[in-house]
């Protein structure tokens, strides 16, 4: 299965991943925001004609709150919920 890329542009930022394990992931932005989440597995797919196979995804918008929580430059707050998930 194809693994989430180290760095990922989302919302207009490139995100780079700052620690992982199998089931969960922390990153980045260059201006301090900093996504955790659970990771999300995207089924085999094939979408306009063009085939998916299974894959880690990056959360979407629709994600946050359930899944994902966005933290904007606190670091701390980030890290305890990492290691509540």
């Amino acid at each position: 299965m194809k693994q989430l890329d180290e760095e990922v542009k989302s919302n207009n930022r490139i995100y780079k991943q700052v620690k992982r394990t199998s089931d969960k992931a922390m990153y980045k932005s260059d201006d301090g925001i900093i996504e955790v989440f659970k990771i999300k597995i995207a089924p085999e797919a094939e979408i306009y004609g063009k085939k998916y196979p299974e894959r880690e995804v990056y959360p979407g918008n629709e994600d946050f709150g359930k899944i994902a929580w966005c933290f904007t430059r606190n670091a701390e707050e980030a890290e305890n919920k990492y290691n509540l998930l």
